[in-house]
């Protein structure tokens, strides 16, 4: 028993980090949710979910109790390629550090104007993907927890 503490706390003192550490490991091992299909213009759906990432995905600080507290840093990566235009929600640093959320807003064929996809780390992540799709559809959704 005692080995398996000692383990557990040099993975996490050693910064060892169990999620993705990159956006194409994500992608090639996350929980990819099903497309959705738009008939509104690329631009507006891309609008409309930067602002959903830009409201609801942010840092913390998690109080873990006797005054004792840490910052769970959360950020938005996005990038624009002929593809498409990505965001990626990562964690820099620490023990929960790399990406957790990637989804890419892209051109679809004339019966999908604009299609986005997403891939997440677990469900816990995959629970934004209802929210990402309310966001292109121009509703204003609630952030989760």
């Amino acid at each position: 028993m005692k080995i398996i503490a000692a383990a557990v706390t040099l993975a996490l003192v050693s910064g060892c980090s169990i999620f993705p550490e990159t956006r194409e490991a994500l992608l090639e091992k996350g929980n990819h949710n099903p497309d959705y299909c738009t008939a509104d213009d690329v631009a507006v759906v891309t609008s409309r979910v930067e602002g959903y990432f830009s409201k609801c995905i942010r840092s913390n600080q998690v109080n873990v109790g006797n005054g004792a507290s840490f910052v769970s840093t959360m950020l938005v990566e996005k990038n624009t390629t002929d593809a498409g235009t990505d965001f990626s929600v990562y964690s820099p640093s620490g023990t929960a550090a790399g990406y957790y959320l990637t989804t890419r807003i892209s051109s679809g064929p004339a019966s999908c104007r604009t299609r986005v996809s997403a891939t997440s780390y677990n469900f816990m992540w995959s629970r934004h993907f209802d929210k990402l799709i309310e966001s292109a559809k121009g509703n204003d959704p609630s952030c989760l927890l």
